[in-house]
């Protein structure tokens, strides 16, 4: 009778490891894009103002509970981007970064990811760029030496950009090292 509470204690933890196989850790923080009540986004850094930042949850690829809509408001001299920095990077692993993106203009946005070595960039990734239908994209990231990694959602801030959107949802980077 005693053992009985030992068995059901090691199921459940055995339950738990076997659903985090399948759930891998998702390194980045806030994927969700949830804003604060000063309607910021935790964790993610807007480099330039000229565009609106929101957190919907309609119009979302399938399997998706919310998304990130980003409107660009008026035009910038360069590309846009919301970022976020790992630093602390595990050296020698493989990461994989995936996504749902669309714009409502073809070619408008891309994924990006910078690496970095004690502070000096080695190696720039991006995917392809975004359609005006949900799609997924996903870059594999061999860390080598670096320390750092930057995940940027990188956008056009031209004239024909100005009203455009861009949403992005299910946004994951976890380690796929074998």
């Amino acid at each position: 009778m005693k053992s009985m509470p030992v068995l059901f204690i090691f199921c459940l933890c055995s339950s738990v490891f076997a659903q985090s196989e399948f759930e891998p850790l998702n390194l980045l923080l806030n994927p969700g894009f949830e804003q604060n009540d000063e309607g910021k986004i935790a964790n993610w850094t807007r480099y330039d103002q000229n565009q609106s930042l929101a957190h919907v949850t309609e119009d979302l690829p399938k399997g998706c509970q919310s998304a990130l809509k980003l409107t660009i408001d008026s035009e910038g001299s360069k590309q846009g981007a919301l970022s976020q920095k790992l630093r602390g990077l595990p050296q020698n692993k493989t990461l994989q970064l995936s996504a749902q993106i669309k714009g409502t203009r073809q070619r408008i946005a891309y994924l990006q990811v910078k690496l970095k070595a004690s502070g000096k960039e080695i190696k720039r990734l991006k995917t392809r760029e975004c359609t005006t239908d949900w799609e997924t994209v996903e870059l594999t990231i061999p860390t080598a030496n670096a320390d750092e990694l930057s995940v940027q959602l990188r956008f056009s801030q031209d004239d024909k950009a100005q009203g455009q959107s861009i949403w992005l949802a299910d946004l994951k980077l976890i380690d796929v090292t074998e």
